[in-house]
């Protein structure tokens, strides 16, 4: 690495961990958070500060990869964090109830909600299809449930397939290195269709049943 892209990444480093500290001060302020939780939370910062100046400092690839990676992944997990907390997004959707109960204050716009999170429940939201379908039926019926699932589900594995296709093997090229990549690729090579197979039958995989 050059010393500038060197310096661009421990700044980019500084960056987020000042997001993720700022957006946990705002956190353990409104909620009441394990103290446990705090302490861990807080002392993440000590690792990531130290790695990313012995990799900056030393000039080692992967170390600064893996802490820039990290460091940013701590202030984007905070933020959802500090979001779920603040508008109470787990107990709104633990149960068909709840999500029939939300949507139906769309009126109109319920379907369109609806969608939106098939969407999301393949994308990004680790919520159980099995919910979301129960609370659609109960609120549209059959088959408007079907077909919103379906394209709500269709957009969003196309979109996560793309991103996948675009980014993903550039992604693990960039945190694991060339080399890893190829060995790992050769060892599972014949196994995914059994392992995504497998995956389908869990129910708190995106995209699971």
């Amino acid at each position: 690495m050059t010393l500038k892209s060197r310096y661009i990444s421990l700044i980019t480093v500084f960056l987020a961990l000042i997001v993720y500290n700022i957006t946990l001060l705002y956190t353990f302020a409104k909620f009441d958070i394990n103290f446990y939780v705090k302490v861990v939370s807080t002392v993440l910062n000590i690792p990531i500060l130290i790695f990313s100046l012995i990799g900056v400092i030393g000039n080692y690839q992967q170390c600064v990869r893996w802490v820039l990676s990290t460091s940013v992944l701590l202030a984007i997990v905070s933020i959802c964090y500090y979001i779920v907390l603040k508008f109470d997004l787990i107990s709104k959707f633990d149960s068909a109830e709840k999500v029939q109960a939300f949507l139906s204050k769309y009126g109109a716009y319920a379907g369109i909600i609806f969608i939106a999170v098939q969407f999301l429940q393949v994308t990004i939201i680790p919520l159980p299809a099995a919910i979301t379908t129960l609370a659609g039926v109960a609120l549209f019926g059959f088959w408007p449930t079907f077909f919103y699932s379906v394209i709500g589900t269709m957009i969003g594995s196309m979109l996560a397939f793309y991103l996948g296709r675009k980014f993903g093997v550039k992604l693990i090229i960039w945190l694991f290195g060339k080399n890893s990549y190829d060995k790992y690729v050769k060892f599972t090579q014949g196994k995914d269709k059994i392992v995504l197979t497998l995956m389908f039958f869990f129910p708190f995989f995106p995209g699971g049943i």
